[in-house]
């Protein structure tokens, strides 16, 4: 499309796709020559360098991060720094060197059918391994770009027959191709409208344009618009298909939904899908005129997406279709567009900016790895706290798990299994849900890891699961092998978090064919730290339920002093954002329940009692922060301070009870993960006179997995006493919110349609 981001610059000759996917091997992974190398050459005819002078740079980027708060993006540096070289060394030789050095733990390069080695995949120092991959249709690639001095690598640049040449910079990047666009800005539009402008536009009319994707022409290898509708409606005529549906319909409130049925009606378009989310209707799928179809689609470990972009007047839209109004507006645009983290520099210019920002270590300097930081002690209370009423708390308790009699929710079944009380929920119901999401996680990239923490929580084996009760005794899919092929170094941070829960929630051995080792899950967690100690999952500031949920996830590897130093970290980034009632906030800044729940489940995962410690000046503590927001029926909790029974409240409120109370029977010096020890049950609720229940006999767990495979205990018999955690005890993680809306957060500024 004529101005989109992702173009290349001026004087390129990109191939069409189907010349891409069939060249790709040949001509450097599918790369095309772009433009001249930046970086001056020794001139032919100049002194020989000097051995000390003979180094080359290697550079290598996995990608982007972008900060959604400021829009500034950066790359995700593995590896930027000066190597000595011997005559008729190649670039094989470099990478070899690199990971001799340390500053890459391992790369693949496969023979080509072509001839020659071409990078199929790198591991980082930390473990991160990414992986050439192409989708089942091949519409997407993601895939190494190889570079030197800035331009796309040109001629036979197999790595094992690029001989290196003093002084050059030779780049790898982490990179997609896609026929869908990068998000497109206003100056692209309004390039798009001068080459392609709309007849019989007026004050009494609205524009509608859908653009699906790009396509290159064949003769000139200018990237074009496949334009699917370009074409002004009388606001009369929407009006009339608006009064279809709303009698009471009138031109100051027709609605972008209006006019897409307007475009149906006509015959523009054929149809078009946009069910009811959280926040409203977005578009889901569109099909054009001739029956061809793109819809929503997210690669299994979510690193890619395509999806339909929608604009108001150029500028991204900010509203559903069902509220988006076209009063005031002369156009509404959807854009076929690609998300992504796998991106290079543009261009030469683009990677001189690069250097100048971030200059090569010098030769024979270690790998820049975040190691050798001094040790760093958890925060400590400095204030004495008020207290609470464990009658209160056996109150609240009660009454919400009354509440959630019949329950089929994920995260409720968990909770009430640590309790032994999920015989009030409909398991049946609720085994059939998670077993749905954990084999098609939809667009929610946390779908699968709920569903195994929940399932063996209730005391069911995530590898051996099955759509009959029958038939369970074989168990036809295996939760944590799609676990460990769904989960890569790609994949959002939230998502990476929540895997490491779902292994611990059963003891599971991470697949030896996963995409990520554990070793190199928590390394990509860990890479997620800001330098502050905080997370989030976009911004450059701490946030609140990030960081909780990363402490809850690294909270079992502390024996690991690099891990203990992180968790460390990010405690005291969460204790520096503590509010002054004792609670925390959201991005937003809005104090509420559900981001004060997330840090109390964490500082139980960290052995921190949060109704004792981390008390404010006015003796409050995060345990007491939390119990501000419970009803005074006993209903459950309000997501604000005055507001009314939250859905999402109340699940993760109880939750944190649970998480409390798993803590208070640890006892001294012990921590709990509730993810990781839900199964074990044996968390008690205090009785309304704030008294502990009698401790009851447990029976033994018996070897012997049930006669009808129904329910195999995964590392730990449900019923067994309630066990301290640290060294001695199972290794857990734990909770994370049902965040499908913040798992699209990442993108969520930049993907509205994600409901």
């Amino acid at each position: 499309m004529v101005g989109r981001t992702s173009a290349p610059p001026s004087g390129a000759k990109p191939l069409t796709k189907l010349f891409m996917l069939l060249m790709a091997a040949a001509l450097c992974l599918g790369l095309m020559p772009i433009a001249p190398a930046w970086a001056d050459e020794p001139a032919p005819d100049a002194p020989a360098p000097q051995a000390a002078e003979q180094t080359v740079t290697l550079t290598v980027l996995a990608g982007t991060t972008t900060d959604y708060t400021t829009g500034v993006t950066t790359y995700n540096t593995w590896v930027n720094k000066k190597y000595a070289f011997k005559e008729g060394a190649t670039v094989e030789d470099l990478l070899n060197a690199a990971v001799e050095a340390g500053d890459l733990k391992a790369y693949d390069a496969p023979e080509s059918s072509y001839g020659g080695k071409y990078v199929g995949s790198i591991t980082s120092a930390k473990g991160i391994d990414l992986k050439n991959w192409n989708s089942d249709d091949f519409s997407v690639s993601l895939y190494w770009s190889y570079y030197e001095n800035g331009a796309y690598g040109q001629g036979d640049c197999a790595i094992d027959h690029r001989e290196l040449k003093a002084g050059t910079n030779y780049q790898l990047a982490w990179n997609k191709y896609s026929s869908a666009d990068d998000n497109l800005t206003s100056a692209d539009w309004d390039a798009y409208y001068e080459k392609h402008p709309v007849a019989g536009e007026s004050a009494d009319t609205v524009t509608l344009s859908l653009v699906a994707g790009s396509k290159s022409d064949p003769d000139t290898y200018e990237m074009l618009p496949v334009i699917w509708l370009n074409k002004a409606y009388q606001r009369a005529d929407v009006l009339a298909v608006a009064k279809e549906r709303d009698a009471n319909a009138t031109l100051d409130t027709i609605t972008l939904e209006d006019l897409l049925n307007t475009a149906v009606k006509a015959g523009d378009i054929k149809s078009y899908a946009a069910p009811e989310g959280t926040y409203g209707k977005a578009v889901e799928s569109i099909t054009s005129k001739e029956g061809v179809k793109m819809a929503k689609w997210d690669s299994a470990d979510f690193s890619v997406s395509l999806y339909w972009a929608s604009y108001r007047d150029g500028g991204y839209g900010g509203a559903t279709l069902d509220k988006e109004l076209l009063k005031g507006a002369n156009a509404f645009q959807f854009a076929w567009t690609i998300y992504s983290s796998a991106n290079a520099p543009a261009d030469a210019a683009a990677w001189a900016a690069y250097y100048q920002d971030n200059p090569p270590a010098a030769a024979g300097s270690d790998a820049v790895l975040p190691g050798g930081e001094e040790p760093v002690e958890p925060p400590t209370s400095e204030h004495p706290a008020t207290g609470v009423s464990q009658a209160a708390v056996g109150s609240l308790m009660t009454g919400i798990v009354a509440s959630y009699a019949g329950t089929s929710d994920p995260w409720v079944v968990m909770s009430l299994a640590a309790l032994d009380r999920d015989e009030g929920a409909d398991l049946d119901a609720f085994y059939a849900e998670a077993l749905a999401q954990a084999k098609d996680p939809g667009f929610d990239p946390t779908a699968l890891q709920r569903s195994i923490i929940a399932l063996t929580a209730a005391g069911y084996d995530a590898r051996a699961l099955a759509d009959s009760p029958a038939a369970r005794a074989a168990g036809d899919f295996d939760a944590i092998a799609a676990l460990g092929s769904r989960v890569s170094g790609s994949t959002l941070p939230n998502a990476r978090m929540a895997a490491l829960w779902a292994y611990a929630s059963g003891d599971y051995a991470v697949p030896a064919d996963a995409a990520l080792s554990k070793d190199a899950l928590i390394a990509s967690v860990l890479a997620d730290q800001q330098p502050g100690g905080g997370f989030a999952l976009s911004g450059a500031e701490a946030n609140a339920d990030m960081t909780a949920m990363a402490i809850s996830a690294l909270a079992p590897y502390r024996d690991n002093p690099e891990v203990r130093n992180a968790v460390n970290r990010a405690l005291v980034a969460l204790k520096g954002i503590q509010l002054p009632t004792g609670g925390f906030a959201d991005n937003d800044g809005l104090p509420n329940a559900c981001s004060t729940a997330f840090a109390v489940i964490a500082l139980c995962a960290a052995g921190i009692d949060p109704a004792t410690e981390w008390a404010v000046e006015s003796g409050a503590t995060p345990f007491s922060a939390l119990l501000a927001y419970g009803l005074q029926d006993n209903s459950g909790f309000a997501f604000e301070a005055g507001g009314d029974r939250d859905g999402n409240a109340t699940e993760q409120g109880l939750r944190a009870l649970v998480a409390y109370r798993g803590l208070k029977a640890a006892g001294a010096n012990g921590d709990y993960n509730l993810y990781a020890q839900a199964r074990e049950g044996g968390v008690t609720i205090p009785s309304a006179e704030g008294q502990e229940p009698p401790k009851q006999e447990q029976p033994q767990p018996q070897p012997e997995a049930p006669a009808d495979g129904d329910k195999a205990g995964a590392g730990s018999a449900k019923g067994t006493p309630l066990a301290p955690t640290g060294d001695a005890a199972p290794a857990g993680a734990a909770a994370v919110v049902a965040l499908a809306a913040a798992a699209a957060g990442a993108v969520a500024l930049r993907r509205r349609e994600v409901a």
